[in-house]
């Protein structure tokens, strides 16, 4: 099994990571400082080629492969996945079939009177049709229509961060019925994010101290500096909920 040395990077986190690539069959596999990072089906990866490497999607998030000798890895992709180059079409025979077919219509329409008339008869322009304007409720958009709108924005811009259920219909039911339990108990959320701020205080920490742990944990949705940032926010709010319940 050859392997491959490149650099990753993962999600948003603009730090490469020295990998090591292995192709076995029709599975890729990385890793990096001496420990796997894990093993996927080539097919299941999307690879898109790009200068040098490759982009992927690894476990829903976007990552990207620089090789230091991308043409040795392509040249073995290419073996494992069983890609052959197909020739270019010829254009020429194509056209010379399509000009054959023209001159035969018009030697035909030359002899045939019918056909002499159904062309006069085609050239004459058609009576220009008129809409109406459409009616103005089917202008607007309605009200789930522009929720459904947003939510996909939404999902746009954080769907890295958040699971894929947060930004539909659902999603915003149990959203709603959360803001009104934290209005009604407030000391309940308090002890809840502050237990998450501490959960999460400590994962960012150990975070901090490994490249291959941080890329594990986060999954290149969060650097361990903002999963810091992140969580003492969290407890910040927790605190002021408390205050707020006394």
């Amino acid at each position: 099994m050859d392997s491959y040395q490149a650099q990753l990077t993962v999600g948003a986190d603009p730090t490469p990571i020295e990998t090591t690539v292995m192709l076995d069959g029709a599975q890729l596999e990385m890793a990096a400082s001496g420990e796997t990072l894990g093993k996927w089906q080539i097919a299941d990866l999307a690879l898109e080629r790009i200068f040098g490497g490759y982009k992927m999607r690894v476990e829903g998030e976007s990552a990207t492969l620089k090789f230091s000798e991308p043409e040795r890895f392509t040249e073995a992709l290419n073996l494992a996945t069983g890609v052959v180059s197909k020739p270019e079409a010829k254009p020429q025979k194509v056209k010379k079939e399509k000009v054959k077919r023209e001159k035969a219509t018009k030697t035909k329409g030359r002899h045939n009177p019918a056909a002499v008339e159904a062309k006069q008869t085609a050239e004459v322009p058609a009576a220009v049709e008129t809409t109406s304007a459409p009616e103005p409720a089917a202008e607007r958009k309605s009200a789930v229509g522009w929720l459904d709108e947003k939510l996909e924005s939404a999902q746009k811009k954080f769907g890295r961060y958040l699971p894929d259920w947060v930004f539909s219909r659902g999603g915003v039911v149990v959203a709603f019925g959360i803001l009104v339990l934290l209005l009604a108990k407030p000391e309940w959320f308090s002890v809840l994010f502050l237990v998450v701020a501490a959960i999460g205080l400590i994962t960012s920490a150990i975070a901090l101290l490994d490249q291959v742990i941080a890329v594990r944990i986060f999954r290149g949705g969060f650097t361990p500096v903002q999963g810091l940032i992140v969580s003492l926010s969290i407890g910040l709010v927790g605190m002021v909920l408390g205050a707020l319940a006394r």
